[in-house]
């Protein structure tokens, strides 16, 4: 379908590129039937990938969205597992959250 699709194109995209959509990207993840998408696991293994370019605006972005009382549950389990999952990058990421 035309999502599956556009995931194809978002797998595509240099970690610069994506790091520009991820905004958008994380409000498209708010609009996903279920909080487990393609999408989602797509950003997901990305910014762990790239977790100073992709990473990096990924949680910016979903941290961002985390006000949404409609997406809170679904964001929350993104940003709690990519926390989880970035352990080297999660101590840089914890002092910048406290600088703000």
């Amino acid at each position: 379908g035309l999502l599956e699709r556009s995931n194809i194109k978002v797998s595509s995209l240099s970690n610069r590129a994506l790091a520009d959509y991820m905004p958008q990207l994380v409000q498209a993840l708010k609009s996903e039937p279920f909080h487990e998408s393609y999408l989602g696991e797509i950003l997901l293994n990305r910014a762990l990938d790239s977790p100073r370019v992709v990473g990096h605006a990924y949680f910016w972005a979903i941290n961002a969205s985390l006000y949404d009382k409609y997406s809170f549950e679904r964001l929350y389990l993104h940003y709690e597992r990519f926390l989880f999952l970035c352990s080297d990058y999660r101590r840089h990421l914890f002092f910048q959250s406290k600088m703000n």
